[in-house]
């Protein structure tokens, strides 16, 4: 494993509240829904309490689908943009749906926190004794982690490269998986976590000192501080174009934020909390939102 260290900038422009944006209410129904996920296409995946147990739902841009209906949990779907859809079925491991049936090719109920990229890869956390990082390439699983540390969060670009955060004996860090190599990004003292990547190579984390920091590493080298205000901040994302969305705590509740290459836009304003946003392309920002039991929002550019 390689060291990689980084340069630190200030990138961070104004606040302004939903500038250039449309926000809609996706869902409004008597479910818990939440953990969605947006592709290029515009479709989301979410998963939802049906009164029995959680299930995974599809928008596809007109109509909502159910893609599972069964007696165990689904949770936390992600979906690429050839309308694959990933996620966690308890109490037997993960599932994949193709756009016509469902195949089950994990079946460790301790595997969670999948991604899949466009090619049909699959990465995930396993807890193998402690938590490692796994792939699943269509064919085979491989084992990308092996240490006595937990490492958690996995995130897969087009080209193969991983992501994660893991303890390195002191705190967490960041590292990544690339070409058979493991390269650790981070190596501070702060707590470092929940990074995404792009296809671009461009890393987003949260960097957690005095205050959360949200970072962006280009794949060369040099990290900008996009954000270092006092608001406690969680669950990245990142899309191919350098816009990056995560959740902050604003003393009252969590609010949804967005960085679009030089500003900083605060989409969601209200007394309740709004959080795991995901963001496409296209800019469409997507949300569970702490309204009615919850509901999922979309948020699209004007």
């Amino acid at each position: 494993m390689s060291l990689l260290l980084l340069m630190i900038f200030p990138a961070f422009g104004f606040y302004a509240y939903g500038q250039g944006y449309t926000i809609t209410r996706l869902t409004d129904n008597n479910y818990v829904d939440g953990s969605p996920n947006i592709n290029n296409h515009g479709q989301v995946v979410w998963s939802g309490f049906d009164g029995h147990d959680y299930e995974i739902f599809l928008y596809d841009g007109v109509q909502i689908s159910q893609l599972t209906n069964n007696d165990d949990t689904d949770l936390r779907p992600v979906i690429n943009n050839n309308g694959q859809v990933v996620w966690e079925h308890y109490p037997y491991g993960l599932y994949l749906h193709d756009g016509n049936s469902i195949t089950q090719f994990s079946n460790n109920y301790k595997d969670s926190e999948p991604d899949i990229n466009d090619s049909g890869k699959v990465v995930w956390e396993a807890d193998i004794g402690d938590k490692e990082i796994l792939l699943f390439d269509g064919v085979q699983i491989i084992q990308l982690s092996d240490n006595i540390h937990d490492d958690f969060s996995p995130h897969i670009n087009k080209h193969g490269q991983v992501v994660w955060f893991g303890h390195d004996n002191y705190d967490h860090e960041i590292f990544l998986y690339d070409g058979g190599q493991i390269i650790q990004l981070t190596n501070n003292e702060y707590l470092d976590f929940i990074p995404d990547i792009n296809d671009k190579g461009q890393v987003v984390w949260v960097a957690s000192d005095n205050q959360d920091e949200v970072i962006l590493f280009d794949g060369g080298g040099v990290s900008q501080v996009i954000s270092n205000d006092s608001y406690r901040k969680y669950w990245l994302a990142i899309n191919n174009n350098g816009k990056v969305v995560w959740e902050a705590f604003d003393d009252y509740d969590y609010e949804i934020f967005l960085y679009d290459g030089t500003n900083i836009i605060q989409l969601t304003d209200n007394e309740r909390n709004d959080r795991r946003p995901h963001i496409n392309d296209n800019g469409q920002v997507v949300w569970e939102s702490e309204i009615g039991n919850n509901e999922i929002f979309i948020a699209n550019p004007n």
